[in-house]
C-alpha cells in the first residue's frame, strides 16, 4: 500500500472524535520465522512503523522518520475525506538520484583525470561536480521538500535546503 485515507464523521459537532495523531505499521516478520497467516497473528516485535501523522524524510534514503506525538492537521469540515500518502515526493526522489549520479561521476571522473596526470583538472572536477553541483541540486530539492511541508517558511526552506545540500 502506498497510502490510505479516512473520513471525518458526517454528524455535526463531532470534531472531538477526529483523529489527532496516528502511526501506520506493517507486519514485517523475521524471514527465519514462519510468516503469520493474518496480521492478528503478528508478534509485537515484528511490527515496523512506516508512517505517521507527522513524518520527516531523510536526505539519504526514502524512509520516513516518525515524529513522536506529531499532530495531524485534521479538517474541521464534517464528512471530509483525508488522503495520506506514504510515498516520498518527486523532489525527494530526484535529490537522492542526483546525489548518487553526481557523486559517482565526480569521483570516477576525478580519478580518471588524476590517473591521466591532470591533477589540477581532477581537483577542479571533483570540487565542481561532486561538491558544488551536487550540493546545489540537492539543496534545491531539499528546499522544495521543506517548502511543501511548511509553505509559510520560504526563507527557512531555501536557506536550510542549500545548507543541507552543501554540507551533507
Amino acid at each position: 500500500a502506498n497510502g490510505y485515507s479516512f473520513r471525518t464523521l458526517a454528524q455535526p459537532d463531532t470534531q472531538y472524535l477526529d483523529a489527532l495523531g496516528f502511526t501506520v505499521a506493517v507486519c514485517a516478520p523475521d524471514p527465519s520465522v514462519a510468516s503469520p497467516s493474518s496480521p492478528l497473528d503478528c508478534r509485537a516485535q515484528d511490527w515496523k512503523v512506516i508512517g505517521s501523522s507527522r513524518c520527516l524524510w531523510t536526505i539519504y534514503s526514502l524512509n520516513c522518520i516518525n515524529i513522536k506525538d506529531g499532530l495531524y492537521n485534521t479538517s474541521l469540515e464534517r464528512n471530509f475525506q483525508h488522503h495520506i500518502a506514504l510515498t516520498a515526493s518527486w523532489f525527494h526522489i530526484q535529490s537522492l538520484l542526483a546525489r548518487a549520479i553526481y557523486s559517482v561521476i565526480g569521483c570516477w571522473g576525478a580519478l580518471v583525470l588524476a590517473l591521466l596526470g591532470h591533477h589540477d583538472s581532477a581537483r577542479r572536477f571533483l570540487g565542481i561536480v561532486c561538491y558544488w553541483l551536487n550540493g546545489l541540486v540537492n539543496g534545491v530539492g531539499v528546499a522544495v521538500d521543506i517548502y511543501q511541508q511548511y509553505p509559510f517558511s520560504a526563507i527557512y526552506a531555501l536557506g536550510g535546503g542549500l545548507v543541507i545540500g552543501f554540507f551533507f
